[in-house]
């Protein structure tokens, strides 16, 4: 089901599928609701899975900027409102993840339990350069082709590049979907560059696990071993044959570590 939220004048693109105990999925940067399209079957055989398209990305509106992610977890908090959800499960990758820490630290009570894949408490040198560098390049008006090329290069791993072909289908497949506006996406850009929980994720109540793959270069291993520490009681997960991509890269195994977690999570709440 497919649905628009109004918050003041924005509109958000949301869809539900299943049934079952409310997830919140939430997007990395730039990206919209199709980013989990290996996750929405799987998840929604026993969730009721939320997918909606951030602020600045998707068919949602793109607001002037910069936003921060305080910001748009008022907004994530505003769907489940809309749709009548007092509670839910968090998934959140990347810039998501990042999202849900605000949503776990703003109302605790909302959230039944955190996954933050591919995330940080903030974010390092590197990712905060190649964030910087991709906005400048779409405010450049690069052609997509190159920005994706560019983007690509840091979410799948080495082994993606074998097949040439591929590379150039899944690139082609991209570009024929629109992309974020330079606008959007450079304030998304700001919540990331913004976002820094430091210090505060020792507030945070819910059972949560970090997952990350281990061939993460954008936000690499020990980033989330980092972030894992912050949070009491958070587990870490580390999927091998992944990348920053992990969730698309690696499925079968990343949605085998979401559904293990969510259900020792639903059995911790019974």
């Amino acid at each position: 089901m497919r649905q628009t939220v109004k918050i003041g004048e924005m509109r958000l693109a949301v869809e539900i599928h299943g049934g079952g105990p409310p997830l919140l999925l939430l997007n990395g940067i730039g990206l919209d609701r199709s980013a989990w399209s290996s996750q929405i079957g799987p998840l929604a055989k026993a969730y009721r899975v939320i997918a909606f398209d951030a602020r600045g990305a998707g068919q949602s509106d793109a607001p002037p900027g910069p936003y921060t992610t305080a910001q748009m977890a008022d907004d994530a908090f505003a769907v489940l409102d809309a749709l009548g959800v007092e509670r839910a499960h968090l998934l959140g990758q990347s810039m998501g993840g990042l999202v849900a820490q605000e949503m776990a630290l703003a109302r605790p009570e909302r959230v039944l339990s955190l996954l933050l894949a591919a995330s940080a408490a903030r974010l390092p040198p590197l990712a905060r350069h190649v964030i910087d560098l991709w906005t400048r390049l779409l405010r450049a008006g690069v052609p997509r082709e190159i920005f994706l090329r560019e983007q690509l290069a840091w979410v799948f791993m080495e082994s993606f590049y074998e097949d040439g072909e591929k590379v150039t289908s899944v690139v082609n497949a991209l570009a024929s979907v629109s992309g974020p506006s330079p606008e959007g996406f450079a304030g998304q850009a700001a919540a990331c560059l913004g976002h820094d929980a430091s210090g505060r994720l020792t507030r945070i109540e819910a059972p949560c696990r970090v997952l990350v793959g281990r061939q993460d270069m954008l936000l690499p291993v020990s980033v989330s071993e980092a972030l894992a520490r912050e949070i009491p009681g958070a587990t870490l997960a580390i999927l091998e044959g992944g990348g920053h991509g992990f969730a698309a890269e690696i499925a079968e195994e990343f949605n085998g570590a979401v559904l293990e977690f969510l259900a020792s999570a639903q059995r911790g709440r019974a």
